[in-house]
């Protein structure tokens, strides 16, 4: 199978990066970049094809990652129509651009959409696929093939895409806020940077793998490490009168009405 990444910025680069790591072939996969410069550091990184002639990179492709700024995604794909392949299937990492709205640009696109996060850098992506109106199971199959090794993948009707934006594909920024703000407080009590992100990012990683490895819900968790009266109950009680909980769902919310206004 021949896959063209199509716009090779973070998360495309990731995708990319992923699947060389976990045994693809580079001679199986192309990178269409915005500047010449930026096509020669990933052919020199990856060993892959790299350029900024789409048209030409596209052009036999069985599969074509949108890796492309949403803004610029319809443009790029009429420039192209012409050159893909019968049947190609179009995987779409575009936030806020619909699966339609890709198929009115390309008539009869076999689509996929897919919502990956910043964890695809380290193949631990939470990532979300949808079926556009024409794909079928084998067009899934493929975009699997491609995602599975950058994370998790997780099929979800198209129309929840919003709600994933916010619980996963925004969200690693919301854990950061709170991930920081805790070294920072750990340095504001005497711990050096390095020791707090340390314990901190490792706090961090245990508790999500326990929620995960155990099915526990979290809130049974928090309460049994708060015990009565002691250090944990009162920083919750600290948190909850500075909003942290209510700050947290409106971050969320917010990501997934912006992904409804740019639908």
């Amino acid at each position: 199978m021949i896959t063209t990444i199509l716009g090779c910025g973070t998360i495309g680069k990731a995708v990319l990066a992923a699947n060389l790591a976990n045994g693809g072939e580079p001679a199986h996969f192309r990178a269409v970049t915005s500047r010449p410069e930026r096509a020669e550091l990933v052919a020199d990184e990856f060993g892959v094809v790299a350029g900024v002639n789409a048209r030409v990179l596209v052009h036999d492709a069985d599969l074509v990652v949108l890796g492309v700024k949403p803004h610029q995604l319809t443009d790029v794909l009429k420039s192209v129509a012409s050159d893909l392949a019968p049947g190609v299937t179009l995987l779409s990492l575009a936030a806020g651009v619909t699966s339609a709205a890709i198929e009115e640009a390309i008539p009869g696109a076999h689509v996929i959409r897919a919502m990956p996060n910043l964890g695809a850098r380290i193949g631990k992506s939470a990532t979300s696929v949808s079926y556009g109106a024409l794909a079928t199971e084998a067009d899934m199959a493929r975009a699997r093939q491609v995602l599975e090794p950058a994370g998790t993948v997780t099929e979800v009707p198209e129309h929840l895409i919003n709600a994933v934006i916010g619980v996963a594909g925004s969200a690693p920024a919301w854990f950061l806020t709170v991930l920081e703000a805790v070294i920072d407080a750990g340095v504001a009590n005497g711990l050096s940077y390095d020791a707090a992100t340390q314990m901190a990012a490792s706090t961090m990683e245990a508790t999500a793998a326990l929620v995960k490895e155990t099915g526990t819900d979290p809130g049974v968790l928090r309460k049994a490490v708060c015990s009565p009266g002691g250090t944990t109950i009162a920083g919750m009680a600290a948190a909850e009168q500075a909003g942290l909980r209510a700050a947290t769902m409106a971050a969320v919310q917010a990501a997934h009405d912006r992904g409804v206004e740019l639908s």
